[in-house]
């Protein structure tokens, strides 16, 4: 369905004349990639409102895509698997910012987040066959995904540090960063075993 919506969209840009037929491919995963990512989104804020958590949701999901896009990783085969993928670290993680007591949050932001940052800078990026990198991207996205670590990560330390009623907020952003570490490794999991 969405591969199908995908396709219409890209030829109503052909059809005005607006894409020529030879990127006719690149288009329509570009329009696949947007509609799925659009479709997440959505998703989760919708699950962040009905559980009065919007304000976190939008912390969360800010701090994660920012550093995703740059970062790459895990991309599942079809996109109800992205979807449940994506459901599946977003939840777990709303769930740990909820569970885990506030006088933990912040000794767990300071490690988890220094962990993430010490793990980003080793495994990030990670190419996605649909998606390979063009001439320089590889050194761009590396500096990208490291400069978007460590701006979190600092936020992370300031927030913790000195603004003591921020830290719930420096754990989300510590989730964001732990949630884009998981889709790395899953990437290097998978990549090591050739599936």
């Amino acid at each position: 369905m969405l591969q199908q919506f995908a396709h219409k969209l890209t030829q109503n840009l052909l059809d005005m004349q607006i894409v020529k037929e030879e990127d006719k491919e690149i288009y329509q995963y570009g329009m696949e990639a947007l509609i799925s990512t659009l479709v997440n989104t959505v998703i989760v804020v919708i699950i962040g409102m009905l559980t009065g958590l919007l304000k976190e949701t939008l912390i969360y999901l800010i701090s994660f895509a920012i550093l995703r896009v740059y970062s790459g990783g895990y991309h599942a085969k079809t996109h109800l698997g992205c979807i449940l993928t994506f459901l599946t670290v977003f939840c777990s993680f709303m769930v740990c910012a909820l569970i885990i007591p506030v006088d933990l949050k912040g000794p767990l932001s300071l490690v988890l987040g220094t962990g993430s940052l010490i793990a980003i800078f080793a495994m990030a990026p990670i190419e996605h066959a649909n998606r390979p990198f063009a001439g320089d991207e590889y050194k761009s996205f590396k500096r990208m995904s490291r400069l978007i670590a460590a701006s979190e990560w600092l936020l992370i330390m300031v927030f913790t540090l000195w603004i003591p009623s921020f830290v719930p907020v420096a754990f989300l952003i510590t989730t964001a960063m732990m949630s884009v570490v998981s889709i790395l490794a899953l990437a290097k999991i998978i990549d090591e075993r050739g599936e």
